[in-house]
């Protein structure tokens, strides 16, 4: 398991993910539309080292990240990570108490992470309050 990326949301992707790639001087991808439940955002991914920011905005009323943004406000929403067999993942996470969003991992095809494109990502979500109320996301990635 190795940290993929941490994703914040914000009311404006390109102005937020400007001014932070400005701030830290690093390299932020094109906006990616991801329209499938239970994603329905719009991202752009800075390249920080091996691990990536991602700034999100909603692209559908009632979608995960716009009912965030209607709590909370701009900030931190997750904190992904990159695992070799998203099953075993969950299994070790549901034995150590964590709750997930699917039953399921939810595959999506062409996915694109801003600066890679995959065949396939099979991606789950923690509930954040078995999780010490922060939302973990879990991807496998294939080529």
């Amino acid at each position: 398991m190795k940290l993929r990326e941490v994703s914040m949301v914000a009311s404006d992707c390109d102005g937020t993910a400007a001014l932070l790639a400005r701030l830290l001087n690093c390299e932020v991808s094109e906006a990616v539309e991801c329209p499938e439940p239970p994603v329905q955002s719009r991202f752009a991914s800075l390249r920080c080292g091996p691990a990536s920011l991602a700034v999100m905005e909603s692209t559908a009323p009632g979608s995960p990240i716009d009912r965030f943004l209607g709590a909370r406000g701009e900030g931190l929403f997750s904190i992904t990570f990159e695992v070799d067999d998203i099953d075993a993942a969950m299994t070790h996470f549901r034995e150590c108490g964590a709750e997930f969003v699917c039953d399921e991992p939810v595959r999506l095809t062409d996915y694109s992470t801003g600066f890679d494109t995959y065949r396939e990502c099979l991606v789950n979500f923690t509930h954040p309050q078995s999780t010490a109320r922060i939302l973990i996301e879990l991807q496998e990635l294939r080529k």
